[in-house]
């Protein structure tokens, strides 16, 4: 089975969402069994360039034990290890300070059967399988139960929003949008409420023709929080639609950039990114909560190899809406995380009966 979104959710356990929309926890074992990477590969760039969905405090997570393998053969394959010895290689790649590297090599070289003087780069693809399988092995994979998780539903995380620690929040409908924004960034930085706020978003995509994915979905991923965090904005696909609601029916005041805090909402120059700010970094360097990443990330004002930011809009003080209702979606999957900004106003509205026109 494969995987396509993946998180810590306790004590030795990780949660994993599976192409149908199902939820599965791998709980005990190793931690390089519970998160499919039998070479403990830490989260960051490299690991998502070989299909992360997810990491832990320290170690990225893989879709499954096949894809946590082949990124030990892609590392080793790198100008950082192809041209060292395998003894060079293992050395870099467990040190001394934490490891009993003289042992790993000795391990390493009897399974890929060459001497540990042997250039990286000269393995055939069936010795970077068997290096792969020595690493597995030498780093303690050691399995752990797997199971479903049974009943767990959007409905599930919504209740359990409604109890948040959060002290003096109105009940929901009679919040003002600015006494919700302390919820709405509460969830921006949680991730597994950001997980479950995607996974909403991404059934919205789904029921409206897209797929099971977050590419495109922006503007669901925004609407979701606003409506877990008691906004009542309607679940809307376009980026640009949705900042014109937010302004127009909601009156949020227009920030300039370089005035964005906490709460706010980003939109892209072009209106081809909407985005929630969760904490800012002085002017420019902002961690957000968007459709790109399963995590909070970071993203800057000034683009950054991104698209720039426009403006921000930000939740008036003085008045209070209804919550919007919410519609049922059913499941699927397909391509998950877009790694780019991506131009939604050619998106339509999802199928209920206060769709607007477009404008």
């Amino acid at each position: 089975m494969t995987y396509v979104m993946a998180w810590s959710s306790g004590v030795k356990a990780v949660t994993y969402k599976d192409q149908n929309g199902d939820e599965w926890i791998r709980q005990g074992g190793s931690r390089s069994w519970r998160n499919f990477n039998p070479g403990n590969i830490s989260k960051g760039s490299f690991a998502e360039s070989c299909g992360s969905i997810g990491g832990d405090t320290r170690f990225a997570i893989f879709p499954d034990e096949h894809a946590g393998l082949e990124a030990i053969g892609t590392l080793f394959k790198t100008k950082s290890y192809r041209d060292l010895s395998l003894e060079g290689a293992i050395f870099r790649y467990a040190p001394p300070g934490e490891n009993d590297s003289p042992a790993y090599v000795r391990a390493v070289a009897k399974k890929v059967g060459c001497p540990p003087s042997t250039i990286v780069r000269t393995f055939s693809e069936q010795q970077f399988g068997l290096l792969a399988e020595a690493i597995k092995i030498h780093e303690g994979w050691k399995a752990g139960s797997e199971r479903a998780v049974d009943g767990v539903q959007p409905a599930a995380l919504l209740a359990r929003m409604d109890e948040s620690p959060i002290a003096a929040v109105p009940a929901r409908g009679e919040r003002s949008d600015k006494q919700c924004i302390p919820l709405l960034i509460q969830l921006g930085g949680d991730v597994e409420s950001l997980h479950r706020i995607q996974d909403i978003a991404a059934k919205t995509m789904k029921k409206n023709g897209y797929g099971y994915t977050m590419h495109n979905a922006c503007a669901a991923t925004l609407s979701a929080f606003l409506q877990a965090a008691g906004i009542g904005v309607k679940t809307t696909l376009g980026a640009g639609r949705l900042a014109r609601r937010l302004r127009d029916e909601r009156h949020w005041d227009r920030i300039s950039v370089g005035d964005q805090e906490a709460g706010d909402v980003g939109v892209a120059a072009g209106d081809v990114h909407i985005y929630l700010v969760v904490k800012t970094e002085g002017h420019d360097e902002m961690t957000i909560a968007d459709n790109q990443k399963p995590t909070p990330h970071s993203r800057f004002a000034s683009g950054h190899g991104k698209t720039r930011t426009a403006y921000f809009l930000r939740a008036p003080e003085d008045h209070a809406h209804p919550m919007a209702g919410r519609e049922s979606v059913d499941e699927d999957a397909q391509d998950f995380y877009p790694s780019e900004d991506e131009d939604t106003s050619g998106l339509t509205e999802p199928l209920t009966e206060d769709t607007v026109e477009n404008g």
